[in-house]
């Protein structure tokens, strides 16, 4: 059974090795849109900005958990009064399929509602078909266009 948490301290490296799997699958689906796409080691946010982000100071995080076993989590920044942005949806490739991310957004929706917020906002690449199919599902509206221009 998938338990949903509200992240703490001890998920920081967990958080950490989660983005980097992210990074792996982001640069496939981008290179595939862009010409080049060369992910820098110091993009890694620091512990101070995750820390922030569990402390639920600027937004929070939340950790999908089978039985013990950390599988996923999603990352959601306060954008204004009235709106979060659901920055990173992440889970493992072996617990995909199973219906985790759509827990991890009916959570991370259900408490920006209680926290007040209007609405919640996320970005997908063009390509992510799966992605796209997944928040649609959970009644996202394709409502803005980003265009990039490589240099």
């Amino acid at each position: 059974m998938i338990s949903i948490r509200r992240a703490d301290s001890t998920d920081l490296e967990f958080i950490k090795e989660m983005y980097k799997l992210l990074d792996v699958t982001m640069m496939d689906l981008y290179n595939k849109l862009v010409v080049s796409y060369e992910k820098n080691s110091d993009d890694m946010h620091v512990d101070e900005y995750w820390m922030n982000l569990i402390e639920e100071k600027n937004g929070y995080i939340l950790i999908a958990q089978e039985e013990y076993k950390r599988v996923g989590i999603s990352v959601v920044e306060n954008v204004d009064r009235y709106e979060v942005h659901l920055e990173d949806l992440i889970i493992l490739p072996e617990f995909r399929g199973k219906g985790i991310a759509n827990l991890l957004i009916r959570k991370s929706k259900e408490i920006a509602l209680k926290k007040a917020y209007k609405r919640i906002t996320l970005n997908v690449l063009e390509n992510n078909d799966i992605a796209k199919k997944l928040y649609e599902k959970e009644d996202f509206k394709n409502v803005k266009i980003s265009m990039v221009c490589t240099l």
